[in-house]
């Protein structure tokens, strides 16, 4: 048949029904590869957690799932990444709060992530807690206290970039103790585990890629900033108990560039929303204390609202708010 036939039978089918206009080519979502662009950096906790979630969907679709691991700037390299892509569900991103919620409110860039991202759903969140090398001589918060007020600046500690959740948070600790400490940001927060290790950093505040080291006897928890101690660790006081009244954890979620139609959207929370609530994902969360936070999109983007707005007289507090 001749491609002139061709133009002339779909224009007929067109005409009776048979086909839907501008579906006419269209293709069933997803018929090819699908990447999920995060901020996590490869082989964390979260990232395995994403990527085990990304072989059920992949399943769930009959198409590779591919994560792809851009950490840094605390969520801003991944964000940017994504952003510019098309709104047609084949480039996804993987956000926490601090790059959602926060950094916007300390730096100026080229997107907004509340305008510029279609909110899918919130996923889970995790702790944030004060590791040290095993062999350290800070056998508790209150030790290091003493040696930082007598050694200002002397103590570094290291987090995944300025205006992480990690970093906010050691900001306003450090006000409250009245102590200094020097900040070494890191690209990703498996760089800062070998820093530790080899006495180039002194603390490491992160979510929990401490645990497996913790577990197995090379690093030792000072602090939580949970509200509560973790079963897992119930010799480890949290910040309220060691007399500083605040906690702060760190959720995340799948986010797309906005635009994204309805049917494409649903269709994506719809499997990951399935993968979370596998057995397999809750047990991983579970290894490495996180906690399943399921929010849908609208409610998840309302969570990131509050968060920078709870965050921002911090930010301004700290002297760390962008310039108009």
């Amino acid at each position: 048949m001749s491609n002139v036939n061709r133009r002339q039978l779909l224009a007929s089918a067109l005409a009776l029904g048979v086909v839907a206009p501008h579906r006419a080519f269209a293709q069933a979502y997803p018929n090819r590869p699908i990447t999920l662009v995060t901020t996590f950096a490869a082989g964390s906790p979260q990232d395995l957690v994403l990527r085990a979630m990304a072989e059920l969907v992949a399943a769930d679709f009959k198409q590779p799932v591919t994560v792809d691991n851009k950490p840094g700037a605390s969520g801003g390299i991944a964000m940017g990444a994504a952003v510019t892509q098309k709104p047609d569900g084949y480039t996804l991103n993987v956000s926490n709060s601090a790059g959602l919620a926060n950094l916007p409110l300390m730096q100026k860039l080229a997107f907004d992530p509340a305008k510029d991202f279609d909110y899918l759903m919130q996923m889970a969140s995790f702790p944030i807690g004060i590791a040290i090398k095993a062999e350290s001589p800070f056998k508790t918060w209150a030790d290091l206290v003493a040696f930082a007020k007598a050694n200002p600046g002397k103590i570094t500690y290291g987090t995944p970039g300025t205006g992480s959740m990690a970093n906010l948070g050691m900001q306003r600790l450090q006000a409250l103790a009245g102590i200094t400490l020097t900040h070494v940001p890191h690209k990703g927060v498996m760089e800062i585990i070998p820093a530790v290790l080899g006495d180039h950093v002194g603390l490491m505040v992160t979510g929990t890629e401490w645990k497996p080291h913790i577990d197995a006897g090379q690093m030792r928890l000072l602090m939580m900033w949970t509200d509560k101690r973790l079963a897992s660790f119930g010799n480890v006081p949290t910040a309220r108990e060691s007399g500083y009244p605040f906690e702060l954890d760190v959720s995340f979620g799948l986010v797309a560039p906005k635009g994204l139609e309805t049917a494409v959207a649903t269709q994506v929370h719809s499997a990951f929303k399935k993968a979370l609530e596998t057995a397999s994902v809750r047990a991983l969360l579970e290894k490495y204390n996180m906690e399943p936070a399921y929010l849908d999109g609208p409610a998840f983007k309302a969570r990131m609202a509050r968060v920078a707005s709870d965050m921002k007289p911090v930010i301004e507090q700290l002297g760390l708010a962008k310039k108009e």
